[in-house]
C-alpha cells in the first residue's frame, strides 16, 4: 500500500497546485478568524489584507519546506548537523517574525496582541467545538455562553491530554464533577 502524502508534500510534488494551496489556506484562515474580525472590528479591506498576510506566510512556509526537502530533510528527518539545524530554525523564526511584523503594521500593537491571544486560543475553541458537537442532539446542547465559559476555563487551566486526544473527553469529565488540575 502506498503511503499517504501530507498536503504539503502533495503540493511540493505538484507545483501546479501551489495557487490552489494558497487559496485554500486563505479560505481556512477566513473561517478560523471570522470571530476575530468581528471582535476586533476589522473593515473589509483590513480583513482582506489580514488574509493576504496569512496566505503569504503559508507560501513562505511552503518555500521553506521545499528547501528543507531538497536537502533531504523533512518532518521526521531533521538535520543532524547543528549548524544546518540552526540555519533552518532561524529561517522558520524569520518567517514567523515577518508574519508578526505584518500583523502589527496592520493592526497596531494592541490589535496584534489581540490577534496573538485569539490565535493561542484556537485549540481551546476547537476542543469546545468538539464538545458542542457531541452535545448537539442531546436534551442539553451547549449554549454559546457556556461554550465561551468552557473555552475560558481551558485557557485558564490548560489540561495535559493523553493518547493524543483533543481534550474533549477531559472536559466531559470536568463537567461531570471531576476536579480541574492545572498543568
Amino acid at each position: 500500500a502506498a503511503a499517504v502524502q501530507s498536503p504539503i508534500d502533495y503540493v511540493l510534488d505538484h507545483p501546479e497546485q501551489r495557487a490552489a494551496f494558497g487559496e485554500q489556506e486563505k479560505l481556512r484562515a477566513k473561517a478560523r478568524y471570522e470571530r476575530f474580525f468581528r471582535t476586533a472590528g476589522l473593515s473589509a479591506a483590513q480583513q482582506e489584507t489580514f488574509l493576504q498576510h496569512l496566505k503569504a506566510n503559508a507560501e513562505a512556509r511552503l518555500d521553506l519546506y521545499a528547501a528543507e526537502r531538497a536537502q533531504g530533510y523533512g518532518f521526521y528527518e531533521a538535520p543532524l548537523d547543528p549548524a544546518v539545524y540552526q540555519r533552518f530554525y532561524d529561517l522558520h523564526k524569520q518567517v514567523r517574525t515577518e508574519l508578526w511584523d505584518s500583523m502589527r503594521a496592520l493592526l497596531g500593537e494592541a490589535g496584534a496582541e489581540q490577534y496573538n491571544q485569539f490565535s493561542l486560543a484556537i485549540p481551546d475553541r476547537n476542543t469546545v467545538d468538539q464538545l458542542a458537537s457531541r452535545l448537539y442532539d442531546t436534551d442539553t446542547p451547549l449554549t454559546a455562553r457556556q461554550a465561551e465559559e468552557i473555552a475560558g476555563l481551558l485557557r485558564q487551566y490548560p489540561m495535559v491530554t493523553t493518547g493524543g486526544s483533543s481534550g474533549a473527553a477531559e472536559m466531559l469529565n470536568v463537567m461531570n464533577g471531576a476536579p480541574i488540575a492545572p498543568a
